[in-house]
């Protein structure tokens, strides 16, 4: 069971295909990053205090409370009425995705974006 406290953002390793269409059943091994890779990453968040969940393809999922986002990625968040997360930069600007330029320099080539998954648009509560 989720703590209540927590919050949870998608780490996207570099080097995923940027054509959609590229992945196929025959190269998709070819194309997933290597294990070490992954570990290496997962474990550079672990030590900046995050929990880290197996990954998928070229992502995986850290978690930690608002205070430890905020002073990792140099953000505040608040939550929105939609139930997704806000992020801001200290001078007030609104991000699409967390700051890479506050992390470690060995860990920031090996991402290409840490962010924070929108709701869905449907389900209860979404219909007037």
């Amino acid at each position: 069971m989720p703590e209540p406290n927590l919050i949870a953002a998608l780490v996207i390793l570099a080097g995923a295909p940027t054509d959609p269409m590229a992945a196929t059943a025959r190269n998709i091994d070819a194309l997933r990053p290597a294990a070490e890779v992954v570990e290496r990453a997962r474990r550079a968040f672990e030590a900046l205090g995050f929990r880290s969940h197996p990954g998928a393809g070229h992502a995986f999922s850290i978690e930690a409370d608002a205070v430890r986002f905020e002073a990792t990625f140099n953000v505040r968040l608040s939550a929105r009425d939609d139930g997704g997360m806000r992020v801001a930069s200290p001078s007030g600007q609104t991000l699409s995705s967390l700051p890479l330029d506050a992390l470690p320099p060995s860990l920031r080539p090996q991402l290409d974006a840490v962010v924070f998954s929108e709701p869905p648009a449907f389900g209860p509560g979404q219909l007037p």
